[in-house]
């Protein structure tokens, strides 16, 4: 007991790993006490039962302990048994239909205008279970804390080591997103009147673009030949559903398609990192390693996009082309650096990946990294010939910088890439708004597409007022017109007041040549789809 008390006191979590792999059981007991409480008020929070609760986090203790040595870093211990407690608690629902508690009722403290999808509870609550798992890191956490174990701001705070303002902005930042989110899954939300739903493949997509395998798994058990779906670029929707989980890490879709039986290519097997599967599809035909597919991608892109390391290790072993692209002129490099994958990078550059070669829209390694927020790729790049011009300087928020090369240079206030983008449009599709109205007090000319992008309705309402032609105009990064920014921003008012405008519903951008239909499909927001497909759209 005095041992267990120390090591509880003095020892790190990654020496306890280390120590109870070695087979020191007071070692695990100690994890076991630091992480029993809220685990057990996680799984409290979810299933409502006090019993069940200890049966999940018991079941996840008896499955952390067997597979502990399958953990390469210890320091992710905490991780990793969370994603333990969530699976069992998983099971636990879908074997029992339990009633689950509202993540609404567990946030009327902040707010009262919880969404209202009109479905039955058991339904919302899984899908807000699935829509935490989709927020960005910095805040999937904290809302996780808030919302499922009822934490006091201040404690969690605490936790964080940040001032409390910081986690109420990250909750109502976070809140904001959830509801979004499920606006996006209920066209029913949308008050326009028509057709009610979406063919089934346009629901299926969007359920997986959202990563919400709840819905997945009611679809294909409705039609299991669903699994093999293809959308019209030819994306399977396994590689779809594994595509849309590389920003957050959550597999749940893709783990339940494979488990259903959705074939795995070679494309799809870079893409998850099973090796064997693609090593089979290899030695029935070699040529695959350099051959595309959907959207014109290599197996490297997609073992690059998703991090695989070692299957990039593998792919490039056997001849893959590091400067392989797509049919936006993507190389796998672009797609590493955008997703933020450093060690990527790293293993692509030492390969002959050139850090100079541009999109068809002008934009290199560096842009999409700096666009990202990815600083480490971003200094790493630099140190492989890429170079900092005014466009990556405005991503990066780098107003002194900017400012300078204003001073040496002003008209690059006005210089654009291949489809129009300024610095301007730069800003406002990155989310710089104070570098927006610096670039705008500057010179920068402010179209409606910027506008749109910065959802300035009022300077929208002005643009078009000048004139029709103003609302089918293109710009940007891509190409767009107002309505597709509209579409790919979710904002559903200003959309109508683009279409009322006189925007062309079925316009295609210059970038990917999509309508702003195909946009809405992409961000798998369903409620702007049917208010298109209302006005005529086509994907």
């Amino acid at each position: 007991m005095y041992l267990a008390r120390n090591l509880m006191n003095m020892t790190t979590i990654p020496t306890l790993v280390e120590s109870a792999r070695e087979g020191n059981a007071e070692a695990f007991e100690v994890l076991v006490a630091r992480f029993r409480d809220n685990a057990q008020a996680r799984a409290y929070a979810v299933l409502g039962d006090h019993h069940l609760a200890e049966d999940a986090v018991q079941e996840a203790f008896t499955e952390a302990f067997l597979t502990l040595d399958k953990l390469r870093d210890p320091a992710a211990f905490p991780g990793w048994f969370k994603r333990i407690v969530i699976k069992r608690i998983d099971r636990l629902i879908r074997g029992k239909k339990l009633p689950m508690t509202s993540l609404d009722a567990a946030s009327n403290a902040a707010s009262h205008d919880g969404p209202d999808l009109g479905m039955d509870e058991a339904e919302r609550q899984t899908w807000c279970q699935d829509a935490l798992e989709f927020l960005p890191d910095h805040e999937r956490e904290i809302a996780k804390s808030y919302y499922l174990e009822a934490r006091a701001q201040k404690d969690i705070a605490a936790e964080y080591g940040l001032p409390v303002t910081t986690i109420k902005k990250r909750l109502y930042s976070s809140r904001q997103r959830l509801k979004k989110t499920l606006r996006y899954l209920d066209p029913g939300s949308d008050a326009s009147d028509g057709p009610s739903r979406l063919p089934i493949s346009a629901q299926l997509f969007s359920a997986a673009s959202n990563g919400f395998p709840s819905r997945v798994q009611q679809l294909i058990d409705a039609d299991p030949d669903l699994v093999r779906l293809h959308d019209e670029d030819g994306v399977s929707i396994l590689l779809y559903a594994a595509h849309a989980s590389y920003r957050t890490g959550n597999t749940r879709v893709t783990d339940l398609l494979v488990a259903k039986g959705a074939p795995i290519d070679f494309l799809g097997a870079a893409a998850l990192g099973m090796r064997d599967v693609a090593a089979a599809h290899l030695r029935a035909a070699p040529g695959r390693v350099h051959s595309s597919g959907a959207w014109g991608r290599t197996a490297l892109h997609w073992a690059s996009v998703a991090g695989q390391d070692l299957m990039v290790d593998w792919l490039l072993a056997m001849g893959a082309h590091a400067n392989a692209v797509d049919r936006w002129g993507c190389t796998p490099l672009h797609v590493a650096a955008e997703f933020g994958r450093l060690s990527t990078v790293q293993l692509l550059t030492r390969n002959g990946a050139d850090a100079t070669v541009r999109l068809r829209n002008g934009k290199t390694a560096l842009h999409m990294a700096a666009q990202s927020g990815h600083f480490g790729v971003v200094e790493e790049l630099l140190r492989h010939n890429a170079e900092i011009d005014v466009f990556a300087a405005t991503s990066l928020g780098w107003e002194e910088t900017v400012r300078r090369m204003l001073r040496d240079d002003p008209f690059l206030a006005k210089a654009s890439l291949p489809y129009g983008a300024t610095p301007l449009h730069i800003a406002a599709e990155d989310g710089q708004l104070k570098m927006a109205e610096f670039l705008v007090d500057a010179g920068a000319e402010l179209d409606i597409v910027c506008a749109a992008e910065l959802g300035w309705t009022d300077t929208v309402k002005d643009l078009l007022a000048k004139g029709p032609e103003a609302a089918n105009t293109t710009s940007g990064s891509f190409g767009f017109t107002a309505l597709h920014t509209a579409t790919a921003k979710g904002r559903r008012d200003l959309a109508r007041l683009l279409l009322a405008g006189g925007a062309q519903v079925n316009a295609l951008d210059k970038m990917y040549q999509k309508t702003p239909l195909g946009e809405a499909l992409y961000f798998g927001n369903e409620a702007m789809a049917k208010l298109l497909f209302e006005h005529g759209a086509q994907a």
